[in-house]
């Protein structure tokens, strides 16, 4: 038997219009990202250190045995060094400015950000619509409200979320938000 789901009434408890920013697509997107790749970029920092260590470990004892080195022992302390910056830095540097790229090209190619966003919060459910979407989204599907510095982030998903960029709502309108997911 189908389940048809009805919006509460016609009149939502909140109501919100707006647009989302491509600094709030990448903050949102980074966020997420650093989040599921926290224990990788741990261990990315460890590999690389240890590889900058053993590298001027082995350019330290090579510079005691300067007489007896060939090129190739000379280089392969050095490249280590080289890839062991690298990957140290891929996890802090790299990989936000990898991830910053990706979202502009996304962001530019699809319409669902072009467009004005309506958000309507009844009291079991909300809807979000656009040109793209119409969603009818119950409660209980939000797994957890995330924050950032500016976007409250209802999580559907792992890595999947709604967001509402915190200037285009009133704190009471977040806070009642908040109210009526956690219930």
């Amino acid at each position: 038997m189908e389940t048809e789901i009805v919006k509460d009434n016609n009149n939502p408890e909140i109501e919100l219009k707006y647009k989302i920013s491509l600094e709030d697509v990448i903050e949102f997107n980074t966020k997420i990202v650093i989040q599921s790749m926290s224990k990788i970029s741990r261990k990315l920092r460890f590999v690389g250190f240890f590889e900058i260590a053993l590298s001027v470990f082995f350019m330290i004892i090579y510079a005691i045995n300067m007489s007896k080195l060939s090129l190739t022992d000379i280089i392969a302390p050095v490249i280590v060094f080289i890839i062991g910056l690298i990957t140290f830095s891929f996890g802090t540097v790299l990989f936000p400015r990898i991830i910053t790229r990706s979202v502009k090209k996304m962001y530019k190619n699809t319409e669902y950000y072009s467009s004005e966003f309506t958000m309507s919060f009844f009291e079991n459910n909300f809807t979000e619509k656009n040109n793209v979407v119409d969603n009818l989204i119950e409660y209980s599907e939000i797994l957890r409200i995330e924050e950032t510095q500016n976007l409250k982030i209802l999580m559907t998903s792992e890595t999947t979320g709604i967001i509402i960029p915190k200037n285009k709502a009133s704190q009471t309108d977040l806070e009642q938000i908040e109210k009526l997911v956690l219930i």
